[in-house]
């Protein structure tokens, strides 16, 4: 698929938390099912194009039972977009309400994976550099 016809689906929730708690770094990635599904193909889109696209992604605010999950105490800070697009280093970056995501090629998998196992119920861990985390919440 052509990463320009591609569309949303679901719902995607990605946060982070106000003071960015010792235990909580970087941001905070929870689906559900067609979000999930529509990420993966999303970024299979991005892997398999020639061209340096990019799609922007519509972001919900996490719900109280998705931040239940990490049981983090501190405050929530959700943007309103998130951008996702190949580039050549790892960067998740926040600009004036959206977030973007800059993810190498060889990291597609590890990306397609967590999506996956958000499906799954399988989350508590990151992938990324340090400061710049990507957490999966089932």
């Amino acid at each position: 698929m052509n990463p320009n016809e591609w569309k949303q689906r679901g719902l995607v929730s990605i946060w982070s938390y106000d003071g960015s708690p010792r235990n909580y770094p970087g941001w905070h990635l929870n689906c559900d099912e067609a979000g999930a599904a529509s990420l993966i193909s999303l970024v299979d889109a991005l892997l398999d194009s020639q061209e340096d696209a990019h799609r922007t992604v519509v972001v919900t605010s996490p719900a109280e039972s998705q931040l239940a999950v990490s049981n983090c105490r501190a405050t929530p800070s959700s943007p309103e977009r998130l951008v996702v697009k190949i580039a050549p280093e790892w960067r998740l970056s926040e600009v004036a309400g959206k977030l973007e995501l800059c993810l190498p090629r060889e990291m597609g998998q590890e990306i397609i994976r967590g999506l996956q196992g958000l499906v799954e119920g399988k989350g508590d861990y990151s992938i990324g550099e340090k400061g710049s985390q990507l957490w999966f919440w089932w």
